[in-house]
């Protein structure tokens, strides 16, 4: 009761805090815990170690845990120490308000987060450098976080004045940085992080004290999820098999469909420009030149790559860099990088000068800063010796950057079907990384963080081109349109033996008829009743339930071909016809079980497998001959042995293992961890996939086989009118066979 008091009662404190300056007073300390009054000596451990556990928070601290050298006053005063002492500082004692870090600051390190004051822009040196930068994370992924229309902004891209949506929805709806990053152990937000502080706990329920929080804040800065504030099922009502898709992609997959400011495309560590960075190349820029803000900016689409450890797919920009180590793989400092790049007076160094400059006119452009030939490289690795790094080589790798912001709802969700469920699909994409001369003639190979994420793609490599090959079969994941199982090759093989073997067949005895025209008379029948009106009624619902299903089928499976449905509406009518087909197979199975006529289908009695020698020796040789059938018809006797035998197979094993995984798929959208267990669709649907080819290799024969009466329709037209010819007495053959 004490900590949910406590707990309310920060709650109701927590806009006092920030915004009524109850911090109390303290002194300025150096880093010898002395007071001072000199912002150069003022130690921001020392200062706030007087109330606040600094050994903990910078022992759970993600800037320290990345080595940053980020203190208390960098986010919380701003102005630093300077601020304290010029405007704060009585009898030795500072009356401060303490700040919750705002936008700005966040922006001052991780990326452009401009205010609504004026148009946003790109400041002139946004391509000045990659890491540490105020624009670090937006050169790296290209989001900006502002409320502001993009075709408000003062960027130079295509189709601007459609481009009427925020640069992020969520600084639109009023919302700061340590809305979703805010400290792990805050009371306030216990209901929102998600912080794994023991073994066996997801999160733990147990919230601080409020002077526990405030002596040990955690600024490890747990990010809520976007289910943390949003009810994914509930705002996506239309989104058909939710609780799949919620499963497989990442909310921003689909939220942050492109992206419009510059991303980093190549980083070139290995040299320095004019401006102090490297050379860099971007995403979404035809040409670089100029001011940033007059660039001619297309935008990119965020790369979907299958994160392991979540099993799901979530955006990235891929980007590739070049930089000296040092022996041991150590990277050498920019700033020593820099210096064997420029004399001390900030010009380019004469040796390297007289090595670079191609046009002769005494500077270097961004065009000729290549590390291009041994001797190039040579020199700079010589500068970098002289100023003491032991055994300087280019190393080049390709990283990916998660994309988190850049969030946009309503029309301007990506979330049109064959967006992924086609042969283009987002998840298969070739991600063309880096061509041209690569810095030392080193290809560069994937990080550790993009090895987590290839999943069944590779990074190749071929005549001077990098590129991120995409995958027909992503690495735990079949998706629908996409994937191509190995069972296509099975299936398709069969189907066109069993066109093969029709065709063949049809020839032969198209000529066979013509030779023997007017020399074989044909057989004596009677008329007799053999279908009634619901065995027809069956017959038509199921073959029309078995076409839609394998043209609405192949729809789904080969969207990008040529068709008259959509993907969503072929899903529809797949499922649909599957449930008339499920509905009519019942009502069938009760027919037949109930008036015996299920005795039709079984193979059985004396001289069963004499007929059946004598069924196919008839389609192998007598129907070429004009002989009459084998096997006689009747009202009691519908089949032949090969019919019978056929349909012991359809309605036993293949009939029962299509419904089988039929309904797991379809249950897979809907409770994809049931089927999990199974191995997924990757192992449900290629059998499925390997049924419906089987299923269509049997509908070709079985509408061939229907021109095998006395005439190529009368099988046809008995199943429409009930009526059939029937041969008067089957052949001596077919009796001998019998006996």
């Amino acid at each position: 009761m004490k900590t949910a008091i406590l707990a309310a009662a920060f709650l109701v404190a927590a806009p006092l805090i920030a915004g009524a300056g109850i911090h109390p007073t303290f002194h300025l300390l150096d880093a010898q815990e002395e007071e001072t009054g000199d912002p150069g000596l003022v130690d921001a451990g020392a200062t706030c170690g007087q109330c606040h556990d600094v050994g903990f928070i910078r022992t759970h601290s993600a800037h320290h845990a990345r080595h940053l050298a980020v203190d208390c006053f960098r986010c919380h005063v701003p102005g630093g120490p300077e601020v304290l002492i010029e405007e704060h500082l009585e009898d030795g004692e500072v009356r401060y308000q303490m700040e919750t870090p705002a936008n700005d600051t966040c922006g001052s390190c991780h990326g452009l987060v401009p205010s609504l004051d004026r148009p946003v822009e790109l400041p002139a040196d946004y391509p000045r450098s990659e890491d540490p930068s105020p624009t670090a994370w937006t050169l790296r992924t290209g989001w900006i976080f502002s409320g502001q229309r993009i075709s408000d902004s003062f960027l130079n891209l295509t189709n601007k004045d459609d481009r009427d949506r925020p640069w992020d929805v969520h600084a639109a709806r009023k919302l700061d940085c340590t809305s979703c990053h805010f400290a792990a152990n805050n009371p306030a937000r216990a209901g929102l992080a998600v912080a794994v502080t023991k073994g066996h706990l997801r999160r733990d329920p147990r919230t601080l004290e409020v002077n526990e929080y405030v002596t040990r804040p955690d600024h490890r800065l747990a990010a809520a999820n976007c289910t943390a504030c949003h009810d994914a099922a509930a705002a996506h009502p239309e989104m058909p098999y939710r609780a799949r898709h919620m499963e497989a992609l990442a909310c921003e997959a689909c939220h942050v469909p492109d992206l419009a400011a510059p991303a980093a495309r190549v980083v070139d560590a290995t040299v320095v420009t004019s401006t102090g960075g490297p050379r860099l190349e971007f995403r979404g820029i035809d040409d670089p030149a100029g001011h940033p803000n007059t660039w001619y900016g297309t935008g990119y689409q965020p790369f979907l790559l299958y994160e392991a450890d979540r099993d799901r797919f979530a955006p990235y920009n891929v980007v590739a860099r070049w930089a000296w180590v040092g022996r041991g793989g150590t990277p050498v400092p920019d700033e020593v990088v820099r210096a064997a790049w420029f004399t001390g007076d900030g010009v380019y160094h004469p040796d390297l000068i007289s090595r670079f400059d191609r046009d002769g006119d005494g500077t270097l452009t961004a065009g000729e800063l290549l590390l291009d030939t041994p001797e190039r490289v040579a020199a700079v690795a010589g500068r970098l010796e002289a100023l003491g790094i032991d055994g300087p080589e280019i190393h080049g790798e390709v990283d990916a950057e998660p994309v988190r912001h850049g969030v946009v709802e309503g029309r301007w969700v990506g979330g049109r079907c064959d967006t992924c469920h086609s042969r283009r699909s987002r998840l298969n994409v070739d991600v063309p990384v880096a061509a041209g001369a690569f810095p030392g003639g080193i290809a560069p190979e994937p990080s550790e963080a993009l090895e987590a994420l290839l999943g069944a793609r590779t990074l190749e490599t071929v005549e001077g081109r990098t590129m991120l090959q995409g995958s027909s079969a992503p690495t735990g994941r079949y998706v629908p349109g996409m994937s191509r199982p190995w069972t296509d090759l099975v299936g398709i093989l069969f189907f066109a033996l069993t066109l093969v073997g029709i065709t063949i067949h049809g020839l032969r005895r198209v000529l066979a008829a013509r030779r023997r025209r007017d020399l074989t008379p044909a057989p004596a029948t009677r008329r007799e009743y053999l279908y009634n009106a619901y065995e027809r009624l069956w017959h038509w619902v199921m073959a029309f339930s078995v076409l839609l299903l394998l043209f609405s089928g192949l729809h789904v499976h080969f969207p990008d071909g040529p068709g008259l449905l959509s993907f969503p509406t072929a899903v529809l009518v797949h499922n649909v016809m599957a449930a008339v087909m499920l509905v009519n197979a019942f009502l069938a199975l009760f027919y037949h079980l109930s008036t015996s006529e299920i005795r039709q289908f079984i193979p059985a009695g004396a001289g069963f497998v004499g007929r059946l020698k004598a069924q196919a020796r008839y389609y192998l040789h007598g129907i070429f001959r004009g002989a009459a059938h084998p096997t006689g018809k009747s009202r009691e006797r519908k089949l032949n042995p090969l019919q019978q035998l056929t349909y012991v197979g359809l309605l036993n094993i293949l009939f029962p293992l299509q419904i089988g995984t039929g309904v797991l798929l379809w249950t897979a959208g809907l409770a994809p961890g049931m089927v999990a267990p199974l191995g997924g669709l990757a192992v449900v649907t290629p059998i499925h996939n390997l049924g419906s080819w089987l299923f269509l290799s049997f509908l070709v024969a079985h509408i061939y086989l229907t021109t095998t009466g006395h005439t190529p329709l009368s099988n046809l037209q008995a199943m429409v009118g009930g009526w059939d010819e029937i041969e008067v007495a089957p052949t001596h053959a077919a009796k001998g066979a019998d006996a």
